[in-house]
């Protein structure tokens, strides 16, 4: 498993993800998810792939290694390749949906959920002139619990768009329609702002809850200095991470700690300006 979020503002699309990826123990498996340990595998590789054709950026959770067959990782970069031939954000997402199914077609998982995969793919789509980010979600997985999949296969979901107040949002609209699209934008360039994280939900939004009472305190003392940068904004999302990893190697049995390792982060601008403070190659 991983946690990864991503946050969406009018400033820029930032993500932080932990590093660590695990092996389930299949000797010690049981039906009951809680008896099962998992192997350390890899705790330093990012789990975020810029994709510089849309000014964004992929992250996954869930499936990351088959064996020593397969890697989510490699498998992504060399799918950013095939995105130079993608006329849209789109049309690649769909490719990734497609791709991937054939991938998962070519082996045998036991138990079934271990194939669970889920992948954040933010881009820039030029809408009216203006350049307005939107996060699809390809994956696999139904629910937030991580042992259910969908009988269907993998599906694909533009994000932003149902995540604005019910009142501003168009009755019986396609989320990728102009409309809805401009009404993103009226709502990132009102101040709003879009959260999204996968991987361990509970515990990243409860160390979230509390890092934005901390803000409220400072606030309410008057003492509060948040420049609206993209490093800021990275930040934001990192915390929550860092913390929850050091929960994991503080508190929970080694055996079942399955974030940890190093932070990644990266924030990409609507002109295409990537920064990161973790990463070399994120740049």
């Amino acid at each position: 498993m991983t946690v990864i979020a991503t946050l969406i503002n009018k400033y820029c699309c930032a993500f932080a993800t932990d590093s660590l990826i695990t092996f389930v123990n299949k000797e010690a498996y049981s039906s009951e998810k809680i008896n099962e340990t998992f192997f350390k595998k890899e705790y330093i590789k990012p789990k975020i792939i810029p994709i510089r054709r849309f000014s964004g950026a992929l992250a996954y959770y869930g499936l990351a290694r088959i064996n020593n067959s397969w890697s989510m990782f490699d498998w992504l970069t060399d799918q950013v390749r095939i995105a130079n031939q993608c006329t849209t954000p789109v049309e690649f997402a769909n490719h990734l949906q497609d791709a991937m199914s054939n991938v998962l077609k070519r082996f045998n998982f036991e138990p079934e959920y271990l194939k669970g995969m889920g992948i954040h793919f933010s881009a820039y789509e030029i809408i009216n002139g203006l350049r307005i980010p939107e996060l699809f979600v390809i994956r696999n997985i139904n629910g937030t619990h991580y042992q259910e999949l969908y009988p269907d296969g993998i599906r694909v979901y533009r994000s932003t768009y149902d995540e604005i107040p019910d009142e501003e949002q168009i009755p019986n609209n396609e989320q990728g329609a102009k409309e809805c699209r401009m009404k993103v934008y009226d709502y990132l360039q009102s101040g709003g702002a879009f959260l999204f994280n996968n991987g361990d939900p509970d515990m990243f939004m409860s160390c979230f809850q509390g890092l934005r009472t901390l803000f409220t305190l400072a606030n309410r003392r008057g003492i509060l200095s948040t420049p609206n940068n993209t490093k800021a904004f990275r930040k934001i999302i990192e915390i929550p991470v860092r913390s929850i990893i050091q929960f994991h190697n503080d508190f929970i049995t080694e055996s079942q700690r399955k974030v940890g390792g190093k932070i990644h982060s990266v924030s990409i601008t609507p002109n295409g300006q990537y920064e990161s403070d973790t990463d070399r190659g994120l740049r």
